[in-house]
């Protein structure tokens, strides 16, 4: 019997990103995602390739981008998306909103996220033990434009396990990306999204 596969593909956003076509199976298949203890899933991501959804606050008419202040591994004490990891069964839509409402308390609807950049990451740090065996991940970069409330209120909740809450956001323009050496990922996104 010839199996038969839905797609939905990702419709072209406004600035010419998009994300990767989806294939199901069967529609009505729910994975239900797993959560594993700190050891099981240490073990399981020495193993897999971590998937996450990050999403980069910008200013389309001054073209700055917003960042905050990582404090937990990996990229701890660099200026950073808002993000997590992607959950098994997860549309990448999905997880963006559920992300960013968990990192800075503030619920946005999916269709404000546009796709930004895709990245592929070897850290030498991660948060779990042992820390210092390193993490694969890959993120898929969402662009996001706040109003002017609304990016002081992610200012003021960020997540303090996740973020250096006193530095709160902080805009930057592309010279001040490069000034304040920022991590080549954001410039490679910043140019993306304003090229």
């Amino acid at each position: 019997m010839k199996k038969v596969y839905h797609t939905r593909k990702t419709r072209v956003k406004r600035y010419g990103t998009e994300l990767p076509t989806r294939y199901y199976e069967n529609k009505r298949h729910r994975i239900k995602p797993l959560f594993l203890s700190p050891g099981e899933y240490a073990r399981a991501i020495r193993s897999f390739v971590v998937v996450c959804v990050d999403a980069l606050i910008v200013n389309r008419s001054k073209r700055t981008v917003f960042l905050a202040k990582r404090q937990a591994k990996p990229a701890q004490g660099i200026w950073w998306y808002i993000g997590g990891r992607v959950l098994a069964g997860e549309t990448f839509e999905r997880s963006i909103v559920r992300c960013f409402e968990r990192e800075t308390s503030l619920s946005v609807p999916m269709i404000r996220f546009e796709p930004a950049n895709a990245q592929d990451f070897f850290w030498g740090m991660r948060q779990q033990r042992p820390q210092n065996a390193g993490l694969h991940s890959l993120g898929f970069v969402f662009s996001l434009e706040l109003t002017e409330p609304e990016r002081r209120a992610v200012a003021r909740s960020l997540d303090p396990h996740e973020y250096h809450v006193k530095s709160g956001l902080r805009e930057f323009s592309r010279r001040e990306l490069v000034r304040e050496n920022v991590h080549p990922a954001v410039i490679e996104t910043y140019d993306r999204i304003f090229s």
